[in-house]
């Protein structure tokens, strides 16, 4: 019985295996030679591997578990590219040479689910489009014509996330809408919204590995009790989050790389050193690398609060259990731990804190 158990268990792993395998072959007609490279784009990081041309054929071989955006790339140095949809499937890639998005993709749905994406933006690009050549066209010294096409620039955009919130409500059941989904929401574009849209994603979608994402970014957004943080501070001392129970906390997220980061710490530091007390306390969660960095710029920006860090980038565990995408963010908690704001700007949190403490 034993035996048949672990054969069982075999089978099953050999098959959810097999099912987050992906295999990308193509054939080159004008370029017999060389190399090339895929570009896998995750929602946090991205993969590059290579593999040679010979006799104008390539095969890319690996795992995926959900579809991803995908690039391919001649390693010639030229700026032009196939951008695709890569899913755990055997996918053909062709075309005669340059350029190459021209080249056709066979063998992945999700593939033509983005064509019909395409389609729905078409208007909308061409629109993009014109203003773009209106600006190259535009003197710099021009203000007026600058602020006008700034305005028709933000006009575009906030109707593009419109008609990609269509596109999603309107084909609950593609693949290419829940990752258009987790796209605006890893942008920020649909924070409020986020709720509603997922919910209305097909059942289908939901039980698969990118609707499980998606629910787990969900289910973070809407807890009211902020993940623990344990990280070292600058002295390799563990600074935990649950130790400063009992006191309103402000979590920044932030990186001694990041300019706008650094930009918005003078502010910070003013409402530091205004609303300080035995009540309140800033722990703020780095994403460098290189410990000597993040010490310099806590010093020469004069943040004299606590300070964590992995010393990791975008590795940082709080990547995945804050839904941190983007720095500058931040998270207030109250006293028992309970989050009661996020991305609050320094005059909100000035607002807060006055209302938190009147004597101040």
């Amino acid at each position: 019985m034993k035996l048949v158990f672990t054969i069982l268990a075999c089978f099953f792993l050999q098959q959810i295996s097999a099912q987050n395998q992906f295999t990308i072959t193509g054939n080159i007609d004008s370029i017999k030679n060389g190399y090339i490279w895929l570009n896998i784009f995750y929602p946090d990081a991205g993969t590059i591997d290579t593999v040679p041309i010979i006799n104008g054929s390539y095969k890319f071989t690996g795992k995926i578990n959900r579809p991803y955006k995908a690039r391919l790339d001649i390693a010639d140095g030229k700026p032009d590219y196939c951008d695709f949809i890569i899913e755990p499937k055997i996918i053909t890639v062709k075309g005669k040479g340059y350029p190459l998005k021209n080249w056709k993709v066979t063998g992945s749905v999700a593939n033509e689910e983005d064509k019909k994406l395409k389609q729905f933006l078409t208007s909308n690009d061409k629109q993009f489009d014109k203003l773009d050549s209106l600006r190259k066209i535009t003197k710099d010294d021009d203000s007026i014509s600058i602020a006008k096409i700034d305005n028709e620039w933000g006009k575009l955009t906030e109707e593009r996330i419109n008609l990609q919130k269509k596109f999603i409500a309107k084909y609950p059941s593609f693949s290419r809408s829940a990752m258009l989904l987790e796209q605006m929401f890893v942008y920020g574009m649909v924070e409020k919204e986020f709720p509603v849209l997922y919910k209305n994603l097909s059942p289908l979608i939901k039980k698969s590995a990118i609707g499980k994402d998606l629910a787990n970014y969900l289910s973070i957004q809407e807890s009211i009790y902020p993940a623990e943080i344990k990280q070292k501070d600058t002295l390799g001392n563990i600074i935990a989050l649950s130790s400063l129970r009992g006191k309103y906390v402000l979590i920044d997220f932030w990186a001694s790389w990041c300019i706008p980061c650094r930009e918005e710490n003078p502010s910070l530091v003013k409402l530091y050193n205004k609303f300080k007390s035995s009540e309140l306390e800033f722990l703020s969660v780095s994403y460098d690398e290189n410990l000597e960095k993040w010490k310099t710029a806590i010093v020469e920006d004069g943040l004299n609060w606590l300070h964590v860090s992995e010393l990791n980038r975008w590795g940082n565990s709080t990547s995945k259990n804050y839904n941190i995408f983007s720095i500058p963010q931040n998270v207030l908690i109250n006293k028992d731990g309970k989050r009661i704001g996020k991305n609050l700007n320094n005059g909100e949190l000035e607002k807060v804190f006055e209302s938190l403490f009147p004597e101040k």
